[in-house]
């Protein structure tokens, strides 16, 4: 797991999952993997460096989000890791994923995109533009958007609701729950992992039922 909250940035490793404190030159805005490296974007100090591991830095510009194959900048504009132009989406990204498809995904004022020459329009999500959406990745497909932070896997959709952690079913109607407060939500070697908002992390398996990380 890799995250930013109040501009800094953590990093949590399987299998230990213990929550490391990056040491960072300004303050972070994102985080992504990049195969096995987790990396952070300092948009102050228009760099991306690595979070943990061999130190690397590289100069890029003024970063909005980072996915798993690109660096999206405020404009809208992208690069990919070696630095090279890459397809970006017009007007600051709120989010960005890379899909069960192996393609990125972009939402720029409540509308998802896809990134291109030019970007495609996929879809509105119906959301205010300052209303919560989160990116999750379909497998073997794209992405979905929700209001809620959700994680999909081959077990089923999980979501955080600001007070249970739940299991879907058919009809996207909860078939388990757990109490949880607000946080995050991800997959990690089959299991789902949560953060709360005070950087606590919990493992789950797919039956809901907690386990020590």
């Amino acid at each position: 797991m890799a995250w930013v909250s109040g501009g800094q940035a953590f990093v949590a490793r399987a299998p230990s999952l213990r929550a490391q404190l990056a040491p960072l030159p300004a303050p972070a805005v994102a985080a992504a993997w990049v195969g096995n490296v987790a990396w952070g974007a300092l948009p102050s100090a228009g760099l991306i460096v690595t979070l943990d591991g061999p130190p690397e830095t590289r100069v890029v510009g003024r970063v909005a989000k980072l996915s798993q194959q690109r660096i999206y900048l405020q404009d809208g504009t992208a690069l990919n890791y070696s630095g090279g132009a890459a397809s970006g989406v017009l007007g600051t990204p709120s989010a960005v994923l890379t899909g069960g498809d192996g393609e990125d995904y972009a939402l720029v004022g409540g509308n998802l995109y896809r990134p291109g020459s030019p970007a495609s329009l996929l879809s509105p999500t119906r959301m205010g533009i300052d209303a919560p959406a989160y990116l999750y990745r379909l497998p073997g497909r794209g992405v979905a958007v929700s209001g809620l932070p959700s994680v999909q896997t081959g077990q089923g959709l999980y979501r955080l609701t600001g007070s249970a952690l739940e299991r879907l079913g058919s009809g996207d109607q909860p078939v388990a729950s757990v109490p949880h407060g607000p946080g995050l939500i991800g997959a990690v070697d089959g299991r789902i992992v949560t953060l709360s908002a005070a950087g606590q992390i919990r493992v789950f398996l797919p039956d809901l039922r907690e386990v020590r990380p």
